[in-house]
């Protein structure tokens, strides 16, 4: 696959992810996308690093759930 050709997969997470609420998109893109840490974000946010960590799973479990109806 090339620069120019779309990824297939990836079009089909972008899609999944812009239909979970929006804090939940937010999430997914600092820890996955802007790769801020779990403990940079707990700054942010200002909740506990088990909090994040909890929400980043149930986001993944989600689109991957989502994913695979697609596919």
């Amino acid at each position: 696959m090339t620069a120019e050709e779309p990824d297939p997969q990836k079009e089909v997470l972008y899609e999944k992810l812009s239909e979970l609420p929006d804090a939940d998109q937010e999430l997914y893109r600092l820890y996955f996308i802007e790769e801020y840490s779990q403990e940079e974000i707990v700054k942010m946010k200002g909740v506990s690093q088990n909090a994040i960590f909890k929400m980043l799973c149930k986001i993944k479990k989600q689109l991957i759930e989502m994913c695979r109806k697609e596919i």
